[in-house]
């Protein structure tokens, strides 16, 4: 999986295109004012996140995970569901666990055999 299409901590660098929220709504546009307003332009976000002017999932401002504003006047904004990023090091981590939970279930078994 790219990294561009999964989140890794609470998403602050997903530069991803998902465009629609967990509940099927619509991304409205970054800049643009309607059908919510609110502070985020041009001039008040850094150019880290100069590419969120289109209608993409962001975490522009540290929130749980990427979210947008939404183009139903109902809803204002919601959470995008975007998929972790998978790590080859909690395979690594696993597999040691294991192995070390192996070797003390046979410590254990050998010193404790009923005779």
């Amino acid at each position: 999986m790219s990294p561009e299409d999964c989140l890794n901590c609470e998403g602050e660098d997903y530069r991803g295109h998902r465009n629609t929220t967990e509940r099927g709504y619509i991304c409205q546009r970054w800049d643009s004012q309607e059908p919510h307003r609110h502070d985020y332009s041009p001039t008040e976000i850094s150019l880290t996140y100069s590419h969120n002017w289109e209608n993409y999932c962001r975490n522009a401002d540290g929130r749980y995970r990427p979210w947008c504003y939404t183009t139903s006047s109902s809803k204002e904004w919601d959470y995008c569901y975007i998929p972790l990023c998978s790590k080859k090091i909690h395979f690594i981590v696993l597999f040691f666990v294991f192995f070390i939970l192996l070797k003390l279930y046979n410590f254990y078994t050998h010193f404790h055999r009923c005779e």
